[in-house]
């Protein structure tokens, strides 16, 4: 191996190791009786004024989010970021068992419409996540992940960590995640119109999501083929974007996805004209792939995984991604996994079915410096070694 990879190498590793460093050792709080009375981290308040938090239906609550210039501040400061209504719910489906909760909330003006704001100097939106990282410790694992993903080139939700106090009762520390949607600064595709059912128009822009039957109010349908695990499963794909959408719409991107399916279930799966490739945006799949290898995602494919497709008339075709919320036991384990050098030699698994990457980006080199690291879909793959 030569010594740029090397030098390469041993710079991710300083950079994975200072980002732990960073969050364990520099992230200071102290919190007395519920009152925050130091910390270093913005400060996120929920007054429900007695109102409870319901799941699928929003509560209006007073929303103050503290961030100020110096290094320490208490949950009694000046909101500086945000101060004003809100509407939060619960969300999750198995999660809400937990006892530290997730939470959806939308900022809202004082007649309950939606308050595009910008958050920690964020695109301007409405709709945000409270991720609790219940069940990984560190909760470091959407982070890094999230901040992977976009130093490949794509788009991931912003996060930001936070302490969370919900009626003078400390929560602990969360996550603020953008929620995925459609709009410029998240999802940028095209506005689907609800009369666009024709031509080019009805073409895009959809966002659909792989996930259980449940967590979702505006239906979708289940794949013609089931999951190639050892018990098959049924795999559901949820409408996402446009909500509320036409049976014209509905039944184009359902149509396109198992055409997709089709095409890579037929024995000329690999024809250049009418295999999968018609189909999809490949270089998302490969990274998405890559993303969930690395970070372990025990739902990686199976659950909150979203694509999405813009109209024909701009590339038109069906991309992996964003990446939803990642499940994993440890961010440790995804410095871990990433200490193996991997020589695919051309050859990764898509789907369970294998595929020559050389030959279908046409002997064109797609790596990319990834936190220092070399990624390549082929002739080969490298991730920085995390030990030499």
């Amino acid at each position: 191996m030569n010594s740029s990879i090397r030098q390469t190498k041993f710079a991710t590793t300083l950079i994975l190791k200072k980002s732990v460093f960073l969050f364990i050792f520099l992230t200071s709080s102290l919190v007395v009786d519920s009152q925050i009375v130091r910390s270093n981290l913005p400060i996120v308040v929920v007054e429900t004024k007695g109102n409870p938090i319901y799941d699928y239906e929003k509560s209006t609550v007073e929303l103050k989010i503290i961030d100020p210039p110096a290094q320490y501040q208490t949950d009694q400061d000046q909101p500086n970021v945000y101060a004003g209504k809100a509407g939060i719910e619960l969300r999750g489906s198995s999660s809400q068992s937990f006892p530290k909760k997730a939470y959806s909330f939308e900022t809202r003006l004082d007649n309950g419409e939606d308050n595009d704001v910008s958050l920690f100097g964020w695109p301007e939106d409405a709709d945000y996540i409270l991720y609790p990282s219940y069940h990984e410790k560190s909760l470091m694992h959407n982070v890094l992940a999230m901040e992977i993903y976009r130093a490949m080139g794509f788009y991931a939700s912003r996060t930001r960590f936070v302490e969370l106090i919900i009626d003078n009762s400390y929560q602990g520390v969360y996550v603020v995640m953008e929620k995925i949607k459609r709009g410029e600064g998240r999802v940028d595709i095209s506005k689907l119109e609800p009369d666009e059912v024709v031509g080019d128009d009805l073409t895009g822009g959809y966002i659909v999501k792989i996930d259980k039957q449940t967590g979702t109010q505006n239906g979708g349908w289940l794949s013609n083929y089931y999951s190639l695990s050892s018990q098959p499963k049924g795999i559901y794909f949820q409408y996402h974007y446009p909500e509320n959408a036409p049976a014209q719409q509905r039944s184009y991107i359902k149509d396109y996805v198992s055409s997709f399916e089709s095409a890579l279930k037929s024995p000329l799966f690999k024809d250049p004209q009418n295999g999968y490739r018609k189909w999809i945006n490949l270089e998302s799949f490969v990274y998405y792939w890559i993303l969930n290898e690395v970070s372990k995602n025990v739902d990686g494919y199976r659950l909150s995984t979203f694509m999405y497709k813009d109209k024909d008339s701009k590339g038109g075709k069906l991309t992996i991604g964003p990446p939803g919320i990642m499940t994993s036991v440890s961010v440790m384990q995804i410095i871990a996994r990433a200490k193996v050098i991997r020589a695919f030699h051309g050859i990764l698994t898509l789907f369970a079915l294998k595929t020559d990457f050389t030959s279908h980006f046409g002997g064109t080199s797609y790596c990319k410096t990834v936190f220092l690291w070399i990624v390549c879909p082929g002739p080969m793959i490298i991730i920085g070694n995390m030990e030499n």
